[in-house]
């Protein structure tokens, strides 16, 4: 009889951790939500700019919660003398379940504009300031 008892509680306790760990690995492995995308700096975002002609190419990088998520570009230039121009970016992801690991991701927006034109970003619907870094066309906007 208190054998018997002896291998209930050892099959109780198996199932228990079993549970536990089940647990542990649902939370370490759920969908992080992309408000959690953060910036390539805390002051903002860091960028290389060329202009070239009345072709303008920025490219940076953001910091994305999985690598399971992408980051879509939009660019909206709104008509003004001199243009301003908005660069939306906005992670998106179709995993159910990813494992978190931040995960930089490269962005590469080219517009035309005038030479003057004002350029803003948008991070995840959020404004975020810009630090502009100049280039010249001999130097590679790539890398980064």
């Amino acid at each position: 009889m208190n054998d018997d008892l002896l291998e209930t509680s050892k099959a109780f306790m198996g199932i228990l951790i079993l549970i536990a760990v089940g647990i542990f690995l649902y939370f370490s492995f759920e969908n992080i939500s992309s408000k959690e995308m953060t910036m390539g700096s805390e002051s903002g975002l860091v960028v290389k700019h060329l202009f070239e002609g009345d072709v303008h190419t920025v490219v940076g990088t953001v910091d994305l919660p999985t690598p399971c998520h992408r980051l879509r570009t939009e660019v909206s230039v709104a008509e003004s003398n001199p243009e301003t121009v908005t660069i939306v970016l906005t992670p998106e992801t179709e995993a159910e379940l990813c494992a978190q690991a931040v995960t930089p991701q490269t962005f590469l927006a080219s517009f035309q504009a005038s030479v003057g034109a004002s350029i803003y970003a948008r991070v995840n619907g959020v404004n975020a300031p810009l630090e502009i870094i100049e280039v010249s066309k001999k130097e590679d906007l790539e890398s980064f």
